[in-house]
Formats: structure tokens, sequence, C-alpha cells
């Protein structure tokens, strides 16, 4: 959200940084410079530059689209489960289980959009592989886990 057009004060923790594309300063949420801290690639823009993108001459067709989101987010959920083995305490263990989750999901739900129905079965077994294992092995006690 631009500085400058911000309605109220800006949610709790953000800080003011500049947009990638047109250099305005920008309201940027904690969840949102925590994916920034992690390595994540995507540009900083504002929405005006966001709408610009967006309505630019894209070459691909939505089903090219759909099929390269759903890539993307099949291949961020399998890198969130990969660091979920990794985290150092018991919150980032769940937030990278939750990315993973959720990222698989949306990359299924997509799958079905675009009738890939095996590929999606793929991806919602593997999401709920990962929530047993999240369940399994960083939720305690263990045992009253199905």
């Amino acid at each position: 959200m631009p500085v400058k057009e911000m309605l109220g004060e800006p949610v709790g923790g953000s800080v003011a940084m500049l947009c990638d594309e047109c250099g305005q300063a920008i309201w940027v949420a904690p969840s949102s410079r925590m994916m920034l801290d992690q390595g994540d690639p995507f540009l900083l823009v504002c929405t005006q530059c966001a709408v610009k993108k967006v309505h630019t001459a894209n070459p691909l067709t939505g089903v090219e689209r759909k099929s390269r989101e759903m890539e993307r987010l099949r291949k961020r959920g399998e890198e969130a489960c990969a660091r979920m083995y990794d985290a150092q305490n018991d919150h980032a263990a769940k937030w990278e289980y939750e990315t993973a989750y959720d990222a698989l999901r949306a990359a299924a739900r997509l799958a079905r959009e675009l009738d890939r129905l095996e590929d999606a079965l793929a991806m919602d077994k593997r999401a709920e592989h990962i929530r047993k294992v999240y369940r399994h092995q960083f939720m305690y006690p263990p045992d009253l886990v199905n």
C-alpha cells in the first residue's frame, strides 16, 4: 500500500520500504518482510505497478498461466516441507508446515481446473502426508494425534 494513500494506521510492525519499480514509499507488512528475509524471489511493488504488470501484454494463455502457477505452488510447497525439518523452533516448523500444506492444496485445485486429475490427487496425497508427518513429529503428545 503506498504510504501517501494509507488511510488509518498500517498493520502493526509494518515498515516503509520502496517499490522496486517506481521507487515510491510503500508499507510492507511483517508477513511480507518475513518472506523477503527468507529469500523468496519476488518484486516488492506498489499496487499501481502491480496493476500495470498484470495489464501488460502477456503471451501466456490462461491454461499456460495456470499450469505455471500450479508448478510454482507445488515447488513452493516442497521447499517449505524441506525447511520444516530444519526449523529451529515449533513456531517456525508450524509456519513451514502451513506454507507447504496450503501451497500443495492450492496447486491441487489448479490441477483440477486444468483437468489434470492424477496430478491433483498426487498433490492432495502429498499434502495429507505432510500433515501426518507434522502432527506425528512436531505436535505433542504424538500418541494423541491420529
